[in-house]
């Protein structure tokens, strides 16, 4: 997989072609089942080699080594009505890496983690109500394995935990409606507290035509991670960490979600279309409150509620079915976000230009996205082909000036583009499978990041399966 080099300006970056992400997993699974339910084991491991990039929000990693071990194991069984689940699984994460893209001669940092997770679920079929009940308690412990500082000293070696609870109730009120509601609880030594209540009606109109309306709110609470920029964003020195805070003076982040759909199914032919409003109130993100002045000034910030926001969007999707084997579709998204206007700093000497649009910019969301898919299932013969178009943005790096000991926006056109990704599925003779996908093959010379997802590289993988029966 080719992955990108050192960043250019203003954040996007472009690829190095004498690179290589090398990754290699093996893993080894078995299920058996019961008279009354089933077993299930899960186990290996990934190496990954050479891997070089950058996250938003100042945080970069480059020449990324290690692996990853994991292992699971699940217990499925029924009483009456009711179906439980057992889960428990182990994640070991070792790593070794640099800090910044300028820093090739120093030493590699080094970090271990290690994450414990024990979940049940419960499923109940009662009358017209489907209910889902579920939790999962994760333990977790980090540690730096080098004399790189990347942790707190309050953080290496202890155990932390983190919990997970979701309730769902499917209420089939009336052959034409059924209501859906619930909500997720998380708690979290890093990410903090969310609460996340949901609600969704769906009215089938009649035989071929659906009608969906839902909403959710989610309510997250500060972590306890505050980020102490303690390094100089241009030339990228190396004493980057982290430090711990309580922020006792933040608020909870309130995020709200407006949906309606339409569907309808006319033989051959599908039709949807959804309209979407995600409203962010006091949300969390990052300024600038101080700037070291010494040889190298470096810049201070912190995270207060201070984004405003309000996405809209509408998506449609049409497929046709030719036939059993062939499948073709068509699917686009649009997209506006508006940040509110918001006042960085004390207004003099802080800020950019006292006046910011919130971390990530009016245009840092595409406007449209195109997709087009087609579809061929014929005997032992599968073929996936996707081609996605991207319109024309910004691409907006919060950064800092270190002559002016200001923020500042650096924003640079990303031009329109495209992504070419197919997969093949063959059935070779009686248990075995073969399956080949590559993806980006178009153009692999792109790369950007939006929001926590990233639209890189190259990558070409091949499967072998083997089923006893």
């Amino acid at each position: 997989e080719l992955v990108p080099s050192k960043p250019i300006d203003h954040g996007e970056q472009h690829f190095d072609n004498k690179k290589m992400l090398n990754t290699t997993t093996v893993n080894a699974a078995l299920a058996y089942e019961l008279n009354n339910g089933e077993i299930s084991l899960n186990a290996g491991t990934n190496i990954i080699g050479n891997a070089q990039g950058r996250i938003p929000d100042r945080l970069c990693f480059i020449d990324i080594e290690g692996n990853v071990s994991f292992g699971n194991v699940g217990y499925k069984f029924k009483t009456g009505k009711l179906e439980h689940k057992l889960t428990a699984s182990t994640d070991i994460v070792k790593y070794s890496f640099l800090q910044n893209s300028s820093s090739a001669q120093v030493e590699k940092a080094g970090l271990k983690t290690t994450n414990n997770t024990f979940g049940y679920e419960l499923n109940i079929n009662a009358n017209k109500h489907t209910i889902l009940l579920g939790v999962t308690y994760g333990i977790e412990a980090a540690e730096e394995t080098t004399d790189k500082e990347m942790l707190h000293e309050s953080f290496q070696g202890l155990s932390r935990t983190s919990i997970n609870a979701y309730a769902q109730d499917s209420w089939k009120i009336h052959p034409k409606f059924t209501i859906y509601y619930g909500g997720y609880l998380s708690n979290h030594y890093i990410a903090g507290t969310n609460f996340a209540p949901m609600l969704a009606i769906i009215h089938k109109l009649d035989d071929r035509n659906t009608l969906r309306i839902g909403t959710y709110t989610s309510y997250r609470n500060p972590n306890i991670f505050e980020h102490s920029m303690h390094y100089d964003q241009n030339t990228g020195a190396a004493s980057k960490y982290t430090i711990v805070e309580d922020n006792q003076n933040l608020k909870a982040e309130r995020t709200r979600s407006y949906e309606i759909g339409f569907r309808t199914q006319q033989d051959k032919t599908y039709l949807g279309v959804d309209l979407f409003v995600n409203d962010v109130k006091g949300g969390m993100e990052w300024i600038l409150t101080d700037t070291i002045a010494d040889a190298t000034p470096r810049p201070v910030y912190q995270t207060v509620n201070s984004l405003n926001q309000i996405i809209t969007g509408i998506e449609m999707i049409a497929r046709y079915r030719i036939n059993t084997s062939l499948e073709f579709e068509g699917n686009a998204t649009f997209t506006s976000m508006k940040n509110s206007d918001k006042n960085y700093g004390d207004g003099t000497s802080h800020g950019i230009n006292n006046i910011g649009e919130g971390r990530y910019g009016g245009q840092y969301t595409p406007p449209f996205i195109l997709n087009f898919i087609a579809k061929y299932d014929w005997k032992i013969l599968s073929i996936n082909i996707h081609y996605q178009y991207t319109g024309a943005h910004q691409w907006q790096w919060p950064s800092w000036d270190s002559t002016t000991g200001l923020d500042r926006l650096q924003l640079k056109p990303v031009n329109d583009y495209g992504t070419l990704n197919a997969r093949i599925n063959a059935q070779l003779f009686k248990g075995f499978t073969l399956s080949v996908e590559g993806i980006n093959l178009a153009d692999n010379l792109h790369t950007e990041w939006r929001g926590d997802k990233s639209y890189f590289g190259r990558m070409i993988w091949g499967r072998i399966t083997y089923r006893l029966n």
